[in-house]
């Protein structure tokens, strides 16, 4: 797995797809911490922005054909994408979130928020593919 602990010089976000191991119901009111997740904003967002740009792996691996224009005629092309299909399906049935996440440079929160997962290696929150 490719580690990136900053951004690239020539953007002014990151994409990723995660996958996000939502914290305990409370057995009382039923309610979870939604976790990393939560705290991005609500809406589309605009390119380059902090949004969620696809969530669950049917909707990530959608978006990544019709957004980036995959081939799946191209043999290559296609094993990486039923590979990364794979996987994302994988984590669902373990009873992660999958997301396909954009992160800001200037959005200091989620920043911040980012860099400790990663520093503290934080199982909840898995990198899938990076695409930095």
């Amino acid at each position: 797995m490719k580690i990136r602990n900053g951004f690239v010089s020539n953007s002014s976000s990151s994409s990723f797809i995660i996958a996000v191991k939502d914290g305990e119901c409370c057995p009382t009111c039923g309610r979870s911490d939604n976790g990393f997740l939560s705290r991005f904003p609500k809406g589309n967002g605009d390119y380059e922005e902090t949004r969620i740009r696809a969530d669950g792996a049917r909707n990530v691996f959608n978006n990544i054909i019709d957004v980036w224009g995959k081939d799946m005629n191209d043999r290559e092309t296609r094993d990486e994408m039923l590979k990364l299909q794979t996987e994302m399906d994988t984590f669902e049935k373990l009873g992660y979130r999958v997301a396909f996440i954009e992160i800001s440079y200037h959005d200091e929160n989620i920043n911040d928020e980012w860099s400790r997962i990663r520093e503290k290696n934080d199982k909840s929150v898995v990198i899938i593919k990076d695409y930095n």
